[in-house]
């Protein structure tokens, strides 16, 4: 019986599933960052390889068939992003003897396929980054966004992180907006110690200065882990978290308008993503924006939309009865 590997990949943590062409999921396994455009090809083919690894150890039978290995990444539409990342995982892998070349698709197609199997509708998944998408005979029709931590991923858990941080380094340089950021981040950075004043001998608050050398020490992506102190600081009623999450759903709900037309009402919208999941508000936010008469479905990860994904690869007509398989053995795994 042939074996499917199925990877939902992104900036923060990587999933694999073992699935067989019937739908059933035999194991799971989670790791680090699997994306090669934000941490590098060395540190994601590790990710993958270790997610893998606990998956195939989780699973039965202990040596399975493997027909094919696909993995859904943001920036996954785009080749040329990846590098050598297919090169270097597939030399890690051999290590468990399996000698496979990944497909790599579209992030957004997994979030997509998780819960639906409409071939037209909309996605928009938020977590490290932020990236919407229309989807056209299961494809990837337009997208939105997803443009990296440099150049876009706006509303994004980067995004707010890096908000955060700015906001923290604007109140320690003074004249700006006291806001209780300041010391969420100071504690994320283990700074929380460090005096906030100013030395006689010091043009800064040696807080400040500690800060940006922390924060400039780091992979930028880094910063989507503050993400979740600006919901627990919005939830107290900070003002400045509370204006930084109605800016980040305003910008999430034009990511989503660039690529669905205000005309179609009836195909369903998928949302998906870290970022969505773990915050109301900005969930809510876009609830509130949709029409009474669209289809709106929450996926908390894009696993089973991998593992969909690689069966359709594959040849095999995935519809509802498949599709609530995977979905159903992924939850008692």
């Amino acid at each position: 019986m042939p074996f499917f590997l199925a990877i939902d990949a992104g900036g923060s943590s990587t999933r694999a599933t073992l699935v067989d062409h019937r739908g059933t999921c035999w194991g799971t396994g989670r790791a680090g960052p699997g994306n090669p455009v934000s941490s590098g090809a060395e540190k994601a083919s590790h990710g993958h390889y270790e997610a893998i690894r606990y998956a195939l150890h989780a699973a039965e039978p202990d040596s399975p068939e493997i027909a094919g290995l696909l993995i859904a990444m943001a920036g996954g539409s785009t080749r040329h992003s990846t590098g050598d990342f297919p090169e270097q995982l597939s030399a890690r892998l051999l290590g468990l003897g399996l000698q496979l070349k990944p497909m790599i698709e579209s992030d957004l197609l997994a979030t997509y396929f998780s819960e639906t199997c409409h071939l037209h509708g909309y996605a928009l998944a938020v977590g490290t980054g932020a990236v919407a998408a229309s989807i056209d005979g299961g494809a990837l029709h337009r997208a939105s966004d997803g443009l990296g931590w440099l150049l876009g991923d706006h509303g994004s858990g980067f995004w707010l992180g890096r908000e955060a941080v700015r906001a923290a380094a604007a109140d320690l340089d003074g004249g700006h907006r006291v806001t209780a950021l300041t010391t969420a981040v100071l504690e994320h950075f283990g700074l929380i110690s460090v005096p906030l004043t100013r030395a006689s001998s010091d043009s800064r608050p040696a807080a400040l200065q500690e800060l940006l050398a922390a924060a400039y020490a780091i992979q930028p992506v880094e910063l989507a882990q503050l993400a979740p102190a600006v919901f627990t600081t919005a939830r107290a009623g900070d003002r400045v978290a509370t204006t930084l999450l109605a800016e980040a759903g305003q910008l999430l709900l034009q990511t989503l308008s660039a690529v669905r037309p205000g005309d179609d009402e009836k195909s369903p919208v998928v949302l998906g993503g870290s970022i969505l999941n773990a915050e109301s508000s900005l969930l809510s936010s876009l609830l509130e924006a949709m029409p009474a008469t669209t289809p709106v479905i929450r996926v908390h990860n894009g696993l089973a939309g991998a593992a969909s994904m690689v069966l359709r690869q594959a040849g095999i007509s995935v519809d509802e009865q498949i599709l609530n398989r995977i979905t159903d053995s992924l939850k008692k795994l």
